[in-house]
C-alpha cells in the first residue's frame, strides 16, 4: 500500500487459479483507490481503515486495476502440467515450483515487472487530469494496458472505475 493522496496504491500478489500445475503460480494486480470517489457498490462495501484512520482498501475494490506481466522469465518449460491450452501462453502468471527452488528467479522478475510496467502505470493513473479525460473510454468495460503515439501509458477495452457519479465527482475534486 502507498499513500499518494489522494491516491491509494496497492498491490496484490495472490495465487493463480490454475489447477493442473503441481505446485503453486501466482499473479499480481496493482490497482488505486481515489480515496475522494466513493466506493458504491450497492451500498454494502466499506473499506478498512488502519489505527491512524487512513483507508486500506483492497485491490478488487480499487477505483482503477491492472496487472503485471511476466517480465524476462521463459516459463514455456511448465507447458507440460497446462491441460487446458487456453492457459499455455499466459504471461501474467508466475510458475514455483513444488519446493520453492526458483522463488528468488520468480520474485526477481516480479520486481522487475513492477519496475518496468507497474511504476509507469501507478504515476500515469495518479495524474487526476489524465485519469478525469479517461473516464468515458474506461468505464464499463474492462480495458488493457497500452502505449500511445506520445508514449503514455493508456488503456484499452479492460479496465474500469469503480463507483457512481464518477465523473461529477472528478470534475468536483479538480474544481471544473
Amino acid at each position: 500500500m502507498g499513500y499518494h493522496d489522494p491516491c491509494i496504491w496497492v498491490l496484490n500478489i495472490r495465487v493463480a487459479e490454475i489447477h493442473s500445475f503441481p505446485s503453486l503460480s501466482v499473479s499480481v494486480q496493482l490497482g488505486i483507490y481515489y480515496s475522494f470517489l466513493s466506493l458504491d457498490i450497492l451500498g454494502r462495501i466499506k473499506v478498512k481503515t488502519d489505527k491512524d484512520g487512513r483507508l486500506i482498501p483492497k485491490e478488487w475494490m480499487c477505483h482503477v486495476r491492472n496487472q503485471l506481466f511476466l517480465a524476462n522469465l521463459d516459463q514455456t518449460h511448465y507447458a507440460k502440467y497446462v491441460h487446458y491450452p487456453a492457459e499455455l501462453n499466459r504471461r501474467d502468471v508466475w510458475w514455483i515450483e513444488p519446493e520453492g527452488s526458483n522463488l528468488e528467479v520468480v520474485m526477481n522478475d516480479i520486481k522487475l515487472a513492477f519496475l518496468t510496467q507497474g511504476i509507469q502505470w501507478f504515476n500515469d493513473y495518479s495524474q487526476l487530469d489524465y485519469v478525469f479525460q479517461c473516464i468515458d473510454f474506461l468505464a464499463p468495460d474492462f480495458m488493457v494496458e497500452d502505449i500511445d503515439e506520445a508514449g503514455r501509458t493508456i488503456l484499452r477495452q479492460k479496465g474500469h472505475i469503480y463507483g457512481l457519479h464518477t465523473a461529477r465527482d472528478f470534475a468536483k475534486y479538480l474544481n471544473r
